[in-house]
């Protein structure tokens, strides 16, 4: 009975019709989908006893991802929550409770009372601009969208530009917000060329109000992980390179900016070659002056797990709930112990999650000082990061990363905000998803009936709650570390 209560809760519910969408578009031939083809080469299929093959639903698909459609906002007055019959334990206060609220199954009353209304709170960005990173799915892309809402012009980063662009302008009210988006194409792993980037934002922005360092690596994929993304970004970039787009790609397109990474190490070769090519040739490829696209950079295979995952691990036109290619690997960054961890991976993550962040807070200082008003910088951090919580030996790399950011933002904010009006914080996103490979968070969503308490939506206002807590109070927070809503120890 109570599992029944929680699941008619908007979060759960919603989780669970997302994941039956998928599964049967699946099944119906879909290419997007949590089914195994009968006679897939994956042990995961199975047969009936007639040895009829049968499609066998993925172990990996957990009910996860955003919860968004209009019963969000909508007058909740009228609405009952449902009494469990055992207690629970909230998942922010740790108090026990019984009465369920209408979104959230895993907040006590109060808790979700809070989170709800934070979740749907916003404030007038109007005339800001707002530089966001790792901005294409998940926490990073309902940063972008809260941001764009509340009126902030959005300079935007990923990877894979033309399909952030693709998603952005699929939104409903994308005509809103359409001028006011700018992506950039750029791999953080690329020090270098995280600095030209600055460079270029420094000579073309006339204002820059709010950093958000949302793009980091926790698990890591192997490059063939985004080989289903290659095609629509080496299209579009053929496109862009002769001045012209589709009909198909004609809506977001605009949105792209110049990969200014790219372009400023091709102006330095005389030869006219890379801009006249629409993929590069074997000569351009061994050519000092070629530079590849964020996208390319992507499949340069530089760690163990590159080579090793094999097309069952990876299971070609299988996406998840998010359009993110399917891992079904046994082992994955989470589980790895210190022995474990690639030099690699080690400093990829240090890269993405600490000296991007650092370079871009760094180097974009002055342009955020020169202009009046108050500025904010988050940065994306998260639990792991804290010394006074418990540690498993897993994944001290992405700890690493994480404590610097913390440290960093220790070490900096005060300065920052007495003389020039940059308030830094750091913030935890929350638990939105089960870090586990999927085979393993499958298997412990199913024994315990289990979903993450809170989604990408809850996790994005947390990040911005500084953001908008400041521009709406006149008060703003900074040299704290932020934990569902409130100052908590580093």
């Amino acid at each position: 009975m109570d599992r029944r209560h929680r699941d008619t809760t908007r979060l759960r519910l919603g989780r669970i019709e997302r994941l039956r969408e998928l599964e049967r578009g699946a099944s119906n031939g879909g290419a997007v989908g949590a089914l195994l083809l009968p006679g897939s080469d994956s042990d995961c299929g199975g047969n009936d006893s007639d040895g009829t093959a049968t499609p066998t639903r993925y172990l990996s698909q957990v009910p996860d991802g955003a919860v968004k459609d209009e019963r969000d906002t909508s007058d909740t007055s009228a609405r009952i929550d449902e009494e469990l019959h055992k207690s629970k334990q909230c998942y922010t206060c740790k108090a026990r409770f019984t009465k369920l609220h209408h979104f959230y199954a895993q907040l006590c009353p109060s808790c979700a009372g809070i989170n709800f209304e934070m979740r749907n709170f916003s404030a007038d960005l109007t005339g800001k601009v707002a530089l966001l990173t790792g901005a294409r799915v998940k926490i990073g892309y309902e940063i972008g969208l809260k941001l764009l809402r509340a009126g902030a012009s959005l300079v935007a980063t990923t990877r894979f530009p033309a399909d952030a662009a693709r998603r952005y302008a699929a939104e409903k009210d994308f005509d809103e917000f359409r001028h006011r988006l700018t992506i950039h194409a750029i791999d953080l792993r690329d020090v270098a060329g995280v600095e030209r980037f600055c460079d270029h934002l420094n000579a073309t922005l006339p204002r820059l109000d709010i950093i958000v360092n949302n793009a980091c690596q926790t698990v890591r994929r192997p490059a063939s992980y985004y080989a289903h993304l290659l095609p629509l970004e080496r299209s579009v970039d053929a496109a862009l390179r002769l001045g012209s787009a589709s009909q198909e790609h004609a809506s977001f397109v605009p949105l792209l900016a110049d990969d200014a990474t790219r372009r400023a190490m091709e102006s330095q070769s005389p030869s006219s070659e890379a801009s006249s090519s629409l993929l590069p040739s074997p000569e351009m490829l061994e050519s000092d002056s070629y530079y590849p696209t964020a996208a390319e950079l992507s499949q340069l295979k530089i760690a163990p797990e590159d080579y090793a995952a094999t097309s069952a691990d990876l299971p070609s036109g299988h996406l998840d709930i998010n359009g993110q290619q399917i891992d079904l690997r046994s082992t994955n960054s989470w589980l790895l112990k210190l022995q474990d961890v690639s030099i690699p991976e080690l400093v990829e993550v240090m890269a993405i999650n600490a000296l991007a962040p650092f370079l871009l807070n760094s180097r974009l200082q002055p342009l955020m000082a020169s202009t009046q008003g108050n500025k904010y910088v988050v940065n994306v951090s998260a639990m792991e990061g804290k010394f006074y919580r418990h540690k498993t030996p897993n994944h001290p790399h992405t700890n690493m990363a994480k404590a610097a950011l913390n440290m960093m933002t220790r070490t900096s904010a005060k300065d920052l905000a007495e003389k020039d009006g940059i308030y830094m914080t750091a913030v935890d996103t929350g638990w939105i998803n089960d870090e586990n490979p999927r085979d393993k968070a499958a298997r412990i969503a199913e024994a315990s009936h289990f979903q993450t308490p809170i989604d990408e939506v809850d996790a994005a206002a947390r990040v911005l709650h500084p953001v908008f807590h400041g521009v709406s109070t006149k008060e703003p927070l900074y040299g704290v570390f932020l934990k569902d809503f409130i100052a908590t120890e580093w």
